[in-house]
């Protein structure tokens, strides 16, 4: 399977796999990419220094990126939980007012 930097966060594969991918997704196919680099050697290989400082920079805007995306997605998630905990309390309020009002 032939993949690129740019598939790590995002996939334009196909109609069914298309869009913005999830964290664990993510992790592992920017695992992938550095494993990659590692065994055919790429940093090694680059003539120029800037190349492999360009290199690791890039590794490391990809992990910054990475560790967003899970905050986001955690961030997500909580927000989630608290607007339904939220929505329910404010539901019961809402019940019980106008089973009360209907009732007088």
């Amino acid at each position: 399977m032939r993949r690129s930097a740019v598939d790590v966060f995002d996939s334009a594969d196909s109609e069914r796999d298309r869009g913005e991918r999830k964290a664990s997704d993510a992790a592992t196919r920017m695992q992938w990419f550095v494993n990659q680099v590692g065994l055919r050697k790429l940093a090694t290989r680059m003539r120029h220094k800037e190349g492999r400082v360009a290199l690791e920079h890039f590794v490391a805007l990809n992990i910054r990126l990475l560790n967003l995306k899970r905050f986001s997605e955690a961030n997500e998630e909580a927000a989630r939980k608290i607007l339904k905990v939220r929505w329910g309390m404010t539901g019961c309020l809402m019940l019980r007012r106008s089973t009360t009002s209907a009732a007088a």
